[in-house]
């Protein structure tokens, strides 16, 4: 396969004269065309970023105007006024106008199964109008403050002329459907190994830095960069000191990501549902342990609250759930559960039994951690593991007692904190949620956000266990410097890479300053 590859390659490029070419480790996320599953939401959305544009982007530090180059709120942040750029143009030469960024959010609207941030769309925007052709109007039902960066920074706009005659956007399979306004062009996808993109030479923010862009999944990202196999990869530090000092390598500092991987309840059943069954697990599963052995240090321990430390909303402070397996039991017994020996009887003096359900054999080591620290408390668990696709259906159907699952998306908070189960209901979270997405004054969602975080300590529909700590390794080459993007590339922890395209082009102008 590494032959083949690059045979293929180095065939490419022979074929089109001098050509610069870099390769990023990416894992596979499916066909990169604007719309994917949930399950691909993240890597996906990176990959694509390279094809796609958005209305906002990022910068190492802030949102910064892309698409649109400016924006007005009224005053009760019920309409918001967009002025679009001029002279873009999609991949097959045809104008950007505004009818395209009406169309991608009424599909939206109309399809929110498209994207993760659709659902906020269909809720809120009660229409989208277009009085010019480089002016775009979101009316909204209902304030929705976090717009401009939760959504308008994750959707990718689409091509109205393609997309508007599909009848059914995951499955179509016609060559157009790759047509973006980015700054590379699809040339080939080959599942399971690579994407190959081509520069867009007319990229309105500015020449790409390569002539050709491939994202390649690799096994050992290490050797893959010893081998010269590829020019960057994300690396723990622990595997990242290598390349320190390397001749023709670059390092970003380490960076706690804002993926995390979290323990989740069924908080519907039995005993689960007893939020002090929760809070004794809680005690009972050694973090600090995980960290140590499943990533050898290289991690820090998550809040309960669900926020990454670099989120706006973060509150320090929050009962942390430190392993005290003596605690755990005292709550235990408080609910009538008893020790005999080496086992721990239910009330009614049966044995305690436990499904955990495991996100992929990446989390094997973890899960299996786990279940020792849960069977020192006497509990008995039956540990299974599944795929990601069928381990999301399980969950989204409730059909699990409790998963070992992972996922990005922490700087702000899900509308179902058992993500992406959908068990959990308590009416005061759905409240204080709301008051956090409509407040128009910062400390009204200040105070929500904090609330919030204080329900979810104490109730516990989740326990999030860990952020691993990720630095990017690169090969010094056409002068790109990888960066981490603070928020994540498309804002409030929105896919955490160090992939930003703001490293791989040339800026134009004042388009924008990084």
């Amino acid at each position: 396969m590494k032959r083949l590859f690059g045979w293929l390659i180095g065939l490419l490029l022979a074929g089109q004269g001098l050509a610069q070419t870099y390769i990023l480790a990416q894992m596979d996320a499916g066909d990169p065309n604007p719309f994917a599953p949930l399950r691909q939401a993240g890597p996906h959305w990176v990959v694509t970023s390279f094809v796609y544009d958005t209305l906002l982007w990022r910068d190492a530090q802030k949102p910064i105007p892309w698409l649109a180059e400016s924006w007005r709120w009224n005053a009760d942040k019920t309409e918001l006024r967009l002025s679009l750029r001029k002279g873009v143009r999609w991949h097959d030469g045809k104008p950007f106008t505004a009818e395209d960024v009406r169309f991608t959010f009424e599909l939206l609207k109309a399809r929110p199964e498209l994207s993760n941030q659709a659902n906020l769309v269909k809720d809120y925007v009660e229409r989208v109008e277009t009085p010019d052709p480089y002016a775009v109007v979101f009316r909204f039902r209902r304030p929705v403050p976090d717009f401009l960066e939760q959504v308008l920074g994750w959707e990718k706009v689409v091509p109205a002329h393609i997309w508007g005659k599909v009848d059914n956007p995951l499955g179509y399979q016609g060559p157009d459907r790759y047509v973006g306004t980015g700054p590379f062009q699809v040339r080939e996808y080959r599942r399971g190994e690579y994407y190959l993109f081509e520069a867009n030479p007319d990229y309105f923010a500015g020449q790409p830095r390569v002539t050709q862009l491939v994202l390649r999944e690799v096994a050992n990202p290490v050797l893959a960069l010893r081998q010269g196999e590829v020019d960057a990869a994300s690396l723990p530090p622990r595997l990242a000191k290598e390349f320190s000092g390397q001749t023709g390598f670059l390092l970003t500092p380490p960076q706690p990501s804002y993926f995390y991987t979290k323990f989740t309840f069924n908080t519907a059943r039995t005993p689960t549902n007893r939020r002090e069954f929760r809070q004794a697990l809680a005690y009972g599963i050694n973090r600090e342990r995980l960290i140590q052995q499943v990533l050898q240090g290289d991690g820090i321990v998550a809040s309960p609250g669900g926020l990454h430390p670099e989120s706006p909303w973060f509150v320090k402070g929050l009962p942390s759930y430190a392993y005290n397996p003596e605690r755990a039991l005292a709550l235990l017994a408080r609910l009538g559960y008893r020790r005999q020996g080496a086992r721990l009887l239910d009330p009614q003096g049966r044995e305690t039994f436990l499904s955990l359900l495991c996100r992929g054999q990446d989390n094997a080591r973890g899960c299996a951690l786990v279940k020792e620290d849960l069977e020192g408390l006497g509990l008995r668990v039956e540990l299974k593991v599944l795929e990601t696709a069928p381990m999301e259906e399980v969950l989204s159907k409730g059909e699990f007692l409790l998963a070992y699952y992972a996922h990005g998306g922490t700087f702000n908070f899900f509308q179902n904190p058992d993500f992406p189960a959908s068990v959990y209901k308590n009416p005061r979270y759905n409240e204080l949620y709301r008051v956090f997405i409509e407040a128009k004054i910062p400390g009204d969602r200040l105070r929500a956000a904090g609330e919030i975080q204080g329900l979810l300590t104490e109730e516990l529909p989740a326990l999030p266990l860990y952020h691993p700590l990720v630095q990017a390794v690169y090969r010094d080459k056409a002068g790109i410097r990888l960066f981490w993007t603070r928020g994540g590339l498309a804002g409030r922890g929105g896919p955490p890479s160090f992939y930003n395209k703001l490293a791989f082009i040339e800026p134009k102008g004042e388009v924008y300053r990084r």
